[in-house]
């Protein structure tokens, strides 16, 4: 069976919202792409993967913003368990 895998990736990239654009550094030249013009690209898609991630020297670099993201929903795991008095409770498998 045939199997085609659609892709983009922009390395040493910085994302602009405020533009809506993905600036890229290659080597001795910088590459600008529109944001909208990637999601519509794979808007006609099904089953995406999306991934965004940040590499980095063994630094952490993790924002407030998404510390608070993530003990947000470390918050409500734990209060869907505590409300499951007698039941089994419904945690989700990540």
């Amino acid at each position: 069976m045939a199997k085609r895998n659609n892709s983009i990736s922009f390395k040493k990239a910085t994302i602009d919202l405020s533009t809506m654009q993905i600036t890229e550094q290659i080597k001795d030249d910088v590459v600008v792409s529109d944001i909208m013009a990637v999601l519509k690209e794979f808007s006609r898609y099904e089953n995406l993967t999306i991934t965004i991630k940040q590499d980095t020297d063994g630094v952490d670099v993790i924002e407030d913003g998404l510390d608070d993201c993530i003990e947000e929903e470390d918050e409500i795991e734990e209060e869907e368990v505590e409300g499951a008095e007698g039941e089994v409770p419904n945690i989700p498998i990540l």
